[in-house]
């Protein structure tokens, strides 16, 4: 019920493009990503409150934590309907490129970043709300 529930919320907020959209979280994994397999290993728990706000035209998301706050600008953005998931290539605000997954099948806010040593994490927030 919950997960239809942020679905729901997700279009009415998104989908009729109220002027924002917020997802609050305040747990997180870390996890080590193995972009060719797609698989996560190595899961590191997290407990960091944060927030995440995406413009009413989606061609921003900011993240703010108690420590930072960082502005990403959508290069790209599709909707994946099998799994609910909004995906958005972005350019955080020093120039660096990674990938928002917003699935709400899952209640989940993934972020997709690739090293180019190797080193591709995944950091996965649980979300608690969404306004």
């Amino acid at each position: 019920m919950k997960k239809q529930l942020l679905t729901i919320l997700f279009a009415l907020f998104v989908g009729a493009n109220y002027p924002q959209t917020n997802f609050s979280s305040d747990e997180s994994e870390l996890c080590e990503w193995n972009r060719i397999e797609n698989t996560v290993t190595n899961c590191k728990t997290l407990k960091k409150p944060c927030l995440f706000f995406i413009n009413a035209g989606e061609t921003m998301i900011t993240h703010t934590t108690p420590d930072m706050k960082s502005t990403y600008y959508v290069n790209e953005k599709r909707f994946v309907e099998e799994t609910k998931t909004f995906i958005y290539s972005v350019t955080s605000d020093v120039g660096n490129n990674y990938v928002f997954a917003f699935d709400f099948n899952k209640s989940q806010v993934r972020l997709f970043v690739e090293d180019i040593d190797g080193g591709d994490y995944m950091i996965r927030y649980y979300v608690k709300a969404t306004y």
